[in-house]
Order: structure tokens, then sequence, then C-alpha cells
């Protein structure tokens, strides 16, 4: 019984659900055991008296009548007792996310009072969200300091609910990112660029988080780590941090329509050219930044379709040949 006091710092998160369970029982070992009033809370009491009358149900006329009695305890004990169910995972996982019974109400279709009947009594997390090492340690478990695993999805769910709230989890539970329906076919072919980023964003973070730590992958992880120094120096001396990086890149693009290679050009000297320099267009940072995500920067089409290239002289092509 110490064990599932609600005093003790390493609690389960069932707690009260185990007291009631063995204030339920009737064995000569636990016949004696009685409420403590300063412990049993009205919780532990209405969860004893499910308990017995759940234990006595020999049909399902029986369990019907106990849903119709206490409905909210009966479907969330139903919740629990489903072991394994993605169902389970998320629920547990949006009351760690820190959103309310009306919310993971709506996000899974349970009403609001099978939520917190869930929370009291089969996973008692929301007086200690603000204590990171019992969410850490008990409420997610072992697995999370020995090395997640893609396959233990409840495991991941929890500590992305925990780290990064409701809507990170939508979008490692929906498995999509900021998702919006197309209304035409163009929209369609950007729904499919869209996607493709997304999953590739989300599953990179996925590995991340899920690469162990071992002989096989230490010398890749302290090569991947080296990089980042490297960039990291590099960025810092310019003495702006690592945005210096970026502004250096970004500047140097804009400056690049008006150079040539080897030394500074003046529109007269190359007159057959400079109306073609005049179209020339360079990518800037920004918009090379889009369309790696798949966007189109404005008036970038118009630009490439205006190009246009000046026709071989006959000495180009006897060199070309030649």
């Amino acid at each position: 019984m110490l064990e599932i006091s609600p005093n003790n710092p390493r609690r389960p998160t069932d707690w009260r659900w185990q007291r009631a369970c063995l204030l339920a029982e009737n064995t000569p070992t636990t016949e004696q055991l009685s409420f403590n009033r300063r412990i049993d809370d009205e919780w532990v009491r209405q969860a004893a008296s499910f308990k017995r009358q759940l234990d006595t149900c020999d049909d399902d006329a029986d369990r019907r009548s106990l849903m119709n009695n206490s409905s909210d305890l009966y479907w969330a004990h139903d919740i629990y007792q489903d072991e394994g169910n993605p169902y389970k995972s998320e629920l547990e996982a949006r009351l760690l996310s820190r959103d309310d019974s009306p919310g993971i109400s709506l996000r899974l279709g349970v009403e609001p009072g099978t939520v917190q009947m869930y929370e009291k009594l089969f996973y008692n997390v929301e007086d200690k969200l603000d204590t990171p090492g019992y969410v850490y340690h008990t409420a997610i478990g072992r697995e999370m300091h020995r090395g997640f695993t893609e396959r233990e999805y409840d495991k991941l769910w929890k500590w992305y609910a925990y780290a990064y709230g409701s809507l990170m989890l939508d979008s490692l539970i929906g498995q999509a990112i900021d998702v919006t329906a197309p209304e035409n076919q163009t929209q369609v072919k950007a729904a499919w660029k869209d996607d493709g980023m997304g999953s590739i964003i989300r599953k990179q973070a996925i590995a991340a988080r899920t690469m162990p730590v071992n002989s096989f992958t230490q010398a890749d992880l302290l090569h991947i780590w080296t990089k980042f120094v490297e960039i990291e120096k590099t960025a810092e001396a310019g003495g702006a941090g690592s945005s210096q990086l970026l502004a250096n890149v970004e500047a140097l693009l804009e400056l690049a329509p008006k150079m040539l290679v080897g030394r500074r050009a003046n529109d007269e000297d190359f007159p057959a050219l400079s109306m073609f320099d005049k179209q020339g267009h360079e990518l800037r940072t920004h918009e090379l930044l889009m369309i790696a995500t798949g966007e189109v920067p404005p008036g970038l089409e118009e630009t490439l379709n205006s190009l246009s290239f000046p026709e071989m002289t006959s000495h180009e092509k006897t060199e070309q040949g030649s």
C-alpha cells in the first residue's frame, strides 16, 4: 500500500486504480483493508465500488447495466485494459501535452467525463506535469533512457507531446504537416510536393531521435557532430553567429549579376551581350530556400520565360567544330 500511496514520489500513474482493486478484493489477506480518509479520495471510492460490480458481472446484460450506471468509468476502464491499442497510447500522450478534457474529447471522440475519469484513475499525471523527472522516469518510462525505437510509437508520442504540445502530436500521429486539401489540379501537384517535403522533415527527426549510440553508430555520430562544429566556427568567424553565414551568402548572390569572372566589365565593352546581361537573373538565398521547399518565387517563371540567348556566329561554330 505504501508503493501506491499518493505521497510516493515514484507512484504509478494508475495508483488510484491499484488501491481500488485491493480495497475491492474479498480474500482473507485483504479483507481487513479499509479506506484511509487521508489518502483514499472519492475517486478511489468510486473505482472500488465499480470494481466490485464489474467482478460480479456474469454476462453482457450485467455489463450493459454497469455501463448505463457508470458510463464514463466503464469506457475509461475499457480503454485502460486494452493494452497495445493506439487509442490508449494517444489518450495518454494527449494528457501529457497539457491539452484539456474538451480538447482531447474533440480529437478522440470520447466524452470529456471519460477523459477526466481516465486521468484520475488510470493515468494520473495532471499534478505532475511541472515535474519533468516524474514524467520522464515514470509516465514515459525507461525506454527514454535506453533509446527509443520507431516501433515504440507510444513512447515517442508521449515524449513529443510533453516536449512540444498537442499540435506537434497532431503532426506525429497524422503523419503530415500543415495539411490543406487541394481544390484544383494545380493545388494537387503542390500538395504532393508539400507532403513529400513534410514526410522527409518528419522522418529525419524521428531517425535522429531513434538512432542508438553504439559501436556501429559512434563514428557516424561524431562525423555529423564535426560537420556541425565546422559550420558554427565558419559562421562565428563573421562575428554574428550562424545568421552571419546566411547573410554573407545572400550578399554575394545580390552582387553576382554585377560581376563577371576574371574582371569587372562595362556594358560598352561587350555591346553584343549587353541586352542579355540586363535580362540575367540570379537566384537569391530566399528564392533558393523557397524552391527547396517546393514553392515558386514570385516572378520567377516570367523571368525565366523572358530569357534568350544570342545566335552562334560562324566563327564560334568553326571553333566548336574544331
